[in-house]
């Protein structure tokens, strides 16, 4: 505990109580980035003695019951809400019976309608709650079908909220055009730390290794990202290898395929589908760049470990790297064919500079995205938002 932190809350003889709320069972090890931000976040958390607690709406379960998904982090699981019971359910007993001593709600539950009933209690409560967007209201998505009917609850929710939280600045401003009118704070994401079992080196033979790791949804753009392979010089072309790793979303993969092939580039691309654990340490290790073709992203989790092991990368502008330009170890470049390829022949061209480009990937790390610094941030913007 620390400064006024510490002053307040032992002057009441406890310690800060935070509820972290989401959905499922918070794997750190799966796709979902929402699932591994929340687990991490409550970990270190508990390192800096808040109290934070994982109370999660799961689906399929019955009854209240806790999951223990490592030795450092439980869930406390509860059965999905059903709005027309209103505040009788599991989850808002406990936030009713517990009032005195929750001193803040923190959402992480982008358009699941659980949470309005979830809120709605915090407010009979008196329990002030913040929200994560986790990048669900900015960019691409509005025009999706989620955005368009789901505003209507969205808003109200995330304008009864003390603050909302934004991962990155760019976010920020998406929120005031979704219509966003409470107060903002931006925290970055984190990863824990990558200790890489050999040194960066840039591929002595053969092709170089350019890697995606992520969904296969349509917001990551893979299919501009192919279009735009299409449009490289010939000698580029033969020199690049993208090894696309994610699962599959909505038949997306053979659809990819398919384009590589009809425009010829085919032998440009590596689709793997889900990859974990060593294996995947072992794609990170083995990479020379990293690239970030989204139409709409907030420094993804996978690039921010890219960074970690050191890899230099291309990124859209859109990726909300624009203010980790003067960190000098990317190539930034607007989300449309002509433009990737620009960058990816702009980086091809430096490949001298890869090893440096690759020092300073790891440095941008250190100072943005460590656990260790931006726990603490979080902390602070608790402390001011329970003060008030």
């Amino acid at each position: 505990m620390q400064g006024n932190h510490d002053c307040i809350f032992r002057e009441k003889g406890r310690i800060m109580r935070v509820i972290l709320v989401t959905h499922g069972k918070v794997n750190p090890q799966g796709h979902n980035g929402i699932s591994r931000v929340v687990y991490y976040l409550n970990k270190y958390e508990k390192q800096i003695g808040i109290q934070s607690e994982i109370w999660s709406v799961v689906d399929g379960v019955k009854k209240e019951e806790l999951f223990e998904r490592s030795s450092e982090v439980t869930v406390n699981c509860f059965p999905r809400i059903k709005l027309w019971k209103g505040k009788k359910n599991d989850f808002c007993k406990r936030i009713l019976q517990e009032k005195d001593s929750i001193d803040l709600v923190h959402f992480h539950m982008p358009w699941l309608m659980d949470k309005l009933t979830i809120a709605k209690a915090c407010d009979a409560a008196g329990i002030p709650y913040i929200v994560t967007g986790h990048s669900a209201y900015s960019g691409s998505q509005k025009q999706s079908w989620k955005m368009k009917l789901g505003k209507k609850y969205e808003l109200p929710f995330l304008n009864r909220a003390k603050a909302v939280h934004a991962i990155t600045r760019e976010e920020s401003t998406e929120f005031r055009k979704f219509g966003i009118h409470t107060g903002l704070f931006v925290i970055p994401n984190s990863i824990e730390d990558i200790e890489r079992t050999k040194p960066y080196e840039v591929s002595k033979d053969g092709k170089i290794r350019i890697l995606f790791m992520g969904e296969l949804r349509a917001q990551k753009n893979i299919d501009g990202l192919i279009r735009a392979v299409s449009l490289l010089e010939e000698e580029k072309r033969a020199a690049v290898l993208f090894q696309i790793i994610g699962p599959d979303s909505r038949g997306n993969m053979e659809k990819l395929k398919k384009l590589a092939n009809d425009l010829k580039v085919s032998e440009c691309f590596e689709f793997l589908g889900g990859v974990f654990g060593e294996e995947r340490k072992q794609y990170f290790e083995n990479a020379d760049l990293y690239i970030t073709p989204s139409l709409s992203e907030v420094v993804s989790l996978s690039a921010i470990e890219a960074m970690a092991y050191g890899i230099p990368q291309i990124a859209t502008r859109q990726a909300d790297f624009s203010y980790l330009y003067r960190e000098d170890f990317f190539a930034m470049c607007e989300n449309y064919p002509q433009d990737m390829a620009r960058a990816i022949e702009e980086m091809l061209d430096r490949k001298e500079e890869f090893p440096a480009l690759s020092a300073n990937a790891r440095k941008a790390y250190e100072k943005f995205f460590t656990w260790d610094k931006n726990v603490k941030k979080f902390e602070k913007e608790y402390q001011r938002i329970i003060e008030q």
